[in-house]
This record gives C-alpha cells, structure tokens and sequence, in this order.
C-alpha cells in the first residue's frame, strides 16, 4: 500500500498527520516515510521518529537535504544544488520495485 500526503506551504501540518497515521498503520501495514527534499535543519524525519516511536527502519532517508528552510527550488538554488527531478523519479521507481507493497510509483514527475 502507497500513502501520499501533500500540500504546498509550511505548518499546514503535513508531518503532523503523517505521524497520525505511521503511528496508526506504520507496523500493521508496513508504511514507510519519506521525504525526496528536505529543506531547513529541522529534519521531518526525526520529528516523526520521536513522534510515532517507530525505528528508524520506517523511514528512508531523504534525497536531498538543504540547510536554507524555504521552498525547495529556492533553497537548491540558494545552495547551488541541482535537484534532478529525472534522477529522483528513478529513485522513486527503484524504492517502488524493493517494496512489493508498492504497485505504483508515488510521484511520476516532478516537473
């Protein structure tokens, strides 16, 4: 099973629902978290580690991270990164073919 959470803008609470529901279902359904771009040095991840009790095994690491908190194509460009939508999206397909939970990629395109 594939879950996505999105939405655009900060504190909307797209972490704070991703814990309600890998708290819920994490271990039972075998839900992984992950987020393709991290921005700022608060890290999402650890937030929902501490937040669920899950083991670190239920989140993947992200793609990227960048130290700037703001969108990611500002923060990528504040820093001089180059996120790559083409080689994320094969990320994405290759994470799908380890999990046989997953039927579908999560995001096709990030264009």
């Amino acid at each position: 099973m594939a879950v996505f959470i999105g939405a655009t803008g900060t504190d909307i609470g797209k972490t704070l629902f991703s814990s309600l529901i890998l708290g819920k279902y994490g271990k039972s359904l075998g839900l992984k978290y992950f987020k393709p771009v991290q921005t700022g040095n608060d890290s999402d991840r650890v937030t929902l580690m501490n937040l669920t009790g899950l083991h670190e095994s239920y989140f993947l690491k992200n793609y990227y991270s960048l130290s700037f908190a703001g969108s990611p194509h500002y923060a990528s460009e504040l820093e001089g990164v180059e996120i790559d939508s083409d080689e994320l999206s094969r990320h994405l397909y290759s994470i799908r073919d380890e999990k046989s939970s997953w039927k579908e990629p999560v995001v096709y395109s990030f264009r």
